[in-house]
């Protein structure tokens, strides 16, 4: 859950024209160029706007936010901690706002002018504490006690407002002790799901729910982001919540508005001081939708819930489903944690909007976008996966695709250059912390590492701009997939032992947490679900790599799609059509 959906904020930079034009930052990062924000914003942005013209009682309020923001102090709860702003010159209060559209920009900035020291930055909302890599150690094995990872996701996701749940880590702890351990009978259960979900979508004999036709040998043209959201979505619902709501439309439409509606919230209501939320929370209609997302959530879950605990107290012949709301059931139970069936509701609600579809649609959207552009690897990669499949993608097992050294590696690179955030182990500090060198770290702040920074210095990547798919490969053989004549020769062992990243553990995959490789978190409390999400992302990969042939539409065929950056967060071009066609029947 630690990534925030955000694929509709880029409408909303249309509320202020002239951050709307900002350039790219020059990190070795940004190798595309900006995206820029839609023409017109979203229907709930009007609805809000035409709100606030309408009520003179919420017009005094936006007036009391505008006085709010112009004595919004700064004083830092570090002392001798340099803040780097937009622009030295400019009020607190601007530089808060100027944040979203340059955080990549100045946090790269950050890195490399204070790259021993702690750094401080203004965001929306209040301020994060940035730490150089000579923390990590101190850090990575602290308890939740001490450093909270779901504190700061609370804090970043404005629980208060958005329904995340504070009260408990039963998912993560789910996650870690029954998904994790059973993904060899998780991975066939998703493949044949999918079967389903591939024929609806993708261009097949019986037809396709997305592109509206029967099968033909033309090219159908399908959204990236649509196509991934659907496929993830149902796949992972039959796991998650089981066949009686897996494909449940009013399931799956609550699941994507909650996600599109708390994209909004944020960027609303996160530059609003604390103390005046309560009052401008309740006249914004994305937060109706979010309101109205968890009470259908809560309708569908409920009785279900009620009805399996009935029958497990009362039926000793019972059969418990197998299925995620039921481990979380019987793990609570294990735990003595009598959880309301409301808070569950809104747990599996999270989980699968924002945990699973999410976070493995935006990996999956960097990936394919890559994978087009970057046509060279097609071969290598189909090879692999004809190798680790040598029955068939039905056939698929968890061995298989964790056999895939070189699909993992081009997930890793394609994450190292498009990651979901600039920046990684959020935690919130519960109690004062002492760091080995006498630094003393107050309790209450936000402490992260500058994860997109550290992935592309050249101190740690061998030529950082540049992609190569196959630089985290330890097998010579798949590392110089592409160029085969250099496997027997000298310039194998003379590659820059950097890129193997050794620093913590030598395989390199793409869910292997480093110092360096914070894709997913670092420490202790690391993002449970990556193994789950490289399962899924390989599975569907493999599967298009297989059978289909892509392309990218439009114009500029053999451009990438320009990545959006909004805050600390960089996201994959939401717009991008893809054309595909079937290569053939049998598979």
């Amino acid at each position: 859950m630690s990534s925030i959906p955000l694929s509709s904020l880029s409408a909303l930079l249309s509320f202020l024209p002239s951050l709307s034009s900002f350039s790219v930052p020059t990190s070795p990062r940004f190798f595309t160029s900006l995206h820029p924000p839609p023409a017109m914003p979203l229907p709930l942005v009007h609805d809000t706007m035409n709100l606030i013209m309408d009520n003179p009682f919420l017009c005094l309020v936006i007036g009391l936010l505008l006085v709010s923001l112009l004595r919004w102090s700064s004083t830092p709860a570090l002392k001798d901690v340099p803040t780097v702003k937009y622009h030295a010159l400019l009020p607190d209060f601007l530089n808060r706002i100027f944040y979203y559209p340059n955080a990549i920009r100045m946090i790269s900035e950050g890195y490399y002018k204070y790259k021993d020291r702690i750094f401080r930055m203004l965001t929306g909302d209040g301020e994060v504490y940035i730490l150089p890599m000579k923390y990590q150690k101190d850090l990575r094995h602290l308890p939740p006690s001490m450093v909270s990872s779901l504190h700061a996701q609370y804090e970043n996701a404005l629980g208060d407002y958005t329904h995340i749940l504070l009260n408990t880590d039963l998912v993560s702890l789910t996650i870690r002790k029954r998904l994790t351990p059973n993904l060899s009978r998780v991975v066939p259960r998703m493949i044949d799901e999918l079967v389903g979900v591939f024929n609806d979508i993708l261009p097949e004999s019986e037809g396709s729910i997305l592109t509206g036709g029967p099968y033909s040998t033309d090219w159908v043209k399908i959204n990236a982001n649509t196509l991934f959201n659907r496929l993830i979505a149902v796949s992972a619902s039959r796991l998650m919540v089981g066949d009686a709501l897996r494909q449940n439309k009013e399931w799956l439409n609550a699941v994507i508005t909650y996600a599109h509606s708390l994209g909004i919230t944020l960027v609303l209501l996160r530059p609003v001081p604390k103390y005046l939320r309560p009052l401008v929370a309740p006249f914004l209609p994305p937060i109706w939708h979010m309101n109205k997302s968890v009470r259908l959530a809560r309708r569908l879950f409920v009785p279900i819930i009620d009805e399996r605990r009935r029958a497990a107290q009362e039926n000793p012949a019972y059969t418990k489903p197998d299925d995620f709301l039921q481990w979380m059931l019987d793990l609570s139970e294990e735990m003595n944690e009598c959880i309301p069936a409301s808070d569950i509701s809104t747990h599996m609600l999270l989980l699968v909007g924002l945990a699973v579809t999410h976070t493995s649609t935006m990996a999956l959207c960097h990936a394919m976008f890559d994978l087009i552009t970057k046509p060279e690897y097609l071969k290598p990669l189909q090879e692999e996966i004809q190798r680790t499949l040598p029955d068939g993608w039905r056939k698929g097992t968890q061995a298989a695709f964790a056999d895939q050294a070189r699909l993992d590696s081009f997930l890793r690179e394609s994450q190292r250059l498009g990651p979901p955030g600039d920046l990684s182990f959020h935690r919130i500090v519960m109690q004062p912390l002492t760091l080995h060198d006498g630094v003393v770290l107050p309790k209450g702040i936000h402490i992260c590492f500058p994860a997109g920074a550290i992935s592309t210095d050249p101190r740690y990547v061998s030529n950082p701009l540049a992609f190569d798919g196959f630089r985290w490969c330890k097998n010579p053989v798949d590392r110089y997939a592409m160029f085969p004549e250099l496997v027997k020769s000298s310039l194998v062992e003379k590659e820059p032992e950097k890129n193997e990243d050794t620093t913590s553990n030598p395989s390199a995959s793409w869910v292997t947490v480093t110092e360096t490789n914070m894709g997913f978190g670092y420490g202790r409390q690391t993002c449970p679900g990556r193994f789950f999400a490289s399962n899924t992302t390989k599975i569907i990969l493999s599967r298009l790599i297989l059978d289909y042939d892509f392309k990218l539409a439009g114009d500029k065929v053999g451009e990438r799609p320009a990545n959006v950056f909004i805050g600390e967060h960089i996201l994959p071009n939401l717009d991008a059509e893809i054309l595909f066609r079937k290569k053939s029947l049998g598979f």
